[in-house]
């Protein structure tokens, strides 16, 4: 269906134009529209006129954050979020499937991931089978308030095994064996640290996992967040991204920051930004510069 000026509704809510000439955007309407996914509607209304002021919610189609045309529309989307700060993150030991807690900053991070992903609530999360995970998403429920969100555990989106050099400082190692060498084993995709997992090894259960389990229920219109890890989410991102390996050794992923992904009818990505769009946040550094690390 398209409005008067031949653009079709969903591109002319995302160019934040009116749906057609003249229309408000109140709350009864988005309501009306968005009765399955009422909650999320009222939280846009509500914010929009807080921010806005009066009844009126003619400002929501230009949400920033795009959630209402993702509502409106019935199309499912993706959250993928890092754990917090981990205690050996901040020790910065190479921590792999080392089972370790959050650091009181990682708790911070939940809670504020869990504050920037109230607007998106989900039908259900996926998170592997190490606390740092299953701790991140406890904290980030407890901030949006889905306290009975249906989890799936999975050791398939554990972080990358580092093998021989779990627990071990990284700037020890690398005094050790050089840095070229270390940068090798972080950074490349498939050559494996000894006893350890490449980033391809890491692939190739991440990503049979994600489409045999996650995609049929994006599929199904259910939106999903997956907690995980610096590698395990780096290797879907190559996957629904389409990076190579070259584009992925100069990724990191900062630890508690949400991104969104938006789908098109038959799931090819049509947007994936980091949440708030606005703050420029994103991957923590290049290869090779001093970082928490993906570990």
């Amino acid at each position: 269906m398209r409005g008067a000026t031949g653009v079709t509704p969903a591109l002319q809510l995302r160019a934040g134009k009116p749906w057609w000439p003249g229309l408000r955007v109140g709350e009864a309407y988005i309501t009306k529209l968005c009765w399955h996914r009422r909650g999320l509607a009222q939280a846009i209304v509500q914010r929009n006129q807080a921010q806005h002021g009066g009844t009126g919610c003619a400002s929501a189609y230009t949400d920033r954050k795009t959630a209402l045309t993702l509502f409106v529309f019935n199309m499912a989307y993706l959250l993928t979020v890092r754990h917090g700060q981990s205690v050996w993150n901040l020790e910065n030991r190479f921590t792999g499937e080392t089972d370790v807690d959050l650091s009181p900053l990682g708790e911070d991070e939940a809670r504020r991931a869990g504050q920037l992903l109230k607007p998106y609530p989900v039908d259900l999360a996926y998170t592997s089978v190490l606390k740092r995970a299953i701790r991140t998403l406890a904290i980030i429920e407890q901030q949006t308030g889905q306290t009975d969100l249906p989890v799936v555990r999975t050791a398939a989106l554990n972080e990358r095994n580092y093998g021989a050099l779990q627990g071990l400082n990284k700037a020890e190692v690398a005094q050790q064996y050089g840095v070229a060498q270390v940068t090798l084993w972080r950074r490349s995709y498939d050559v494996a640290p000894p006893r350890g997992e490449s980033l391809k090894d890491t692939y190739e259960r991440v990503v049979p996992y994600y489409t045999t389990q996650i995609e049929p229920r994006l599929k199904a219109g259910k939106n999903v967040l997956i907690v995980a890890h610096g590698n395990s989410l780096r290797a879907l991102m190559m996957h629904l991204e389409q990076l190579s390996p070259v584009q992925i050794a100069r990724i990191d992923l900062a630890t508690g920051v949400p991104r969104l992904y938006e789908f098109d009818a038959s799931l090819r990505v049509l947007k994936a930004v980091y949440l708030p769009e606005s703050s420029g946040a994103g991957p923590s550094s290049e290869a090779g510069l001093p970082d928490a690390g993906e570990v």
